[in-house]
């Protein structure tokens, strides 16, 4: 949660050496590897649109309200976002609605692969979750070992799930983040039933025992992260 993911940082162990890692990467990432894979006019500005993402984590992203902030159009907000995509800074991850009528279509979340540039710490917290998970679903698809794919899921009435993993395209597993074990998890019981789920996880930031609830055929665990995610691979 707090050095990263990342080796340097992480095993250095210093807060202060992270800062200047971080600046350093996010500079080579736009001045270098950006600047020699795309003719960008202004190279200044798609680093001011990467300082915007971290607070906006977590988040249904608003391209038009990136638009309106950076003064240039649509399209351009749109391909930067793409291109910070392409050079890792961070990544997509899309709503499902294919079986909620009344399912947020459009806008995707946008997650940073340093989560440790985002302030909040649930949003951090979501962002670490949201990183395993994108790594262990394209671990799982590049090795052929499944077809996985990960969203977000939220409905009109905003009842919303932090993520949902997809099974040949099916809802399989919904996955949500919270920073106490006693926290109500009411929107999963929610989608359990609406996308037919048998089973859902609750994380918990801190550590917690497994508590496993049954409602029928559909089960919830309430585990800490630390445990869930150290079962993916």
């Amino acid at each position: 949660m707090t050095l990263s993911g990342f080796p340097e940082p992480l095993f250095d162990g210093s807060l202060s050496f992270l800062r200047r890692w971080r600046s350093t990467r996010i500079e080579r990432l736009i001045q270098q590897d950006l600047a020699q894979t795309e003719n960008i006019k202004n190279l200044p500005l798609v680093e001011h649109l990467a300082s915007l993402l971290p607070e906006r984590v977590a988040s249904s992203l608003s391209i038009n309200a990136l638009r309106q902030d950076l003064e240039v159009h649509f399209e351009t907000v749109k391909h930067w976002l793409n291109l910070l995509e392409r050079v890792y800074y961070g990544f997509f991850i899309r709503p499902y609605s294919t079986k909620l009528p009344r399912g947020i279509k459009k806008k995707p979340k946008f997650y940073l692969w340093d989560w440790t540039e985002v302030e909040d710490p649930g949003q951090r917290f979501e962002n670490l979750v949201a990183m395993h998970l994108y790594k262990w679903v394209n671990f799982a698809n590049e090795l052929g070992l499944d077809d996985l794919s990960l969203h977000y899921v939220r409905d009109k009435e905003d009842h919303e799930v932090d993520f949902l993993i997809c099974r040949k395209r099916k809802p399989w597993i919904a996955v949500e983040c919270k920073a106490h074990a006693s926290s109500n998890p009411a929107s999963v019981y929610y989608f359990s039933e609406k996308l037919n789920l048998t089973k859902s996880f609750v994380l918990s930031r801190e550590p917690v025992s497994l508590d496993i609830r049954n409602n029928g055929e559909r089960q919830v665990l309430r585990m800490s992260a630390a445990d869930f995610l150290a079962r993916l691979v």
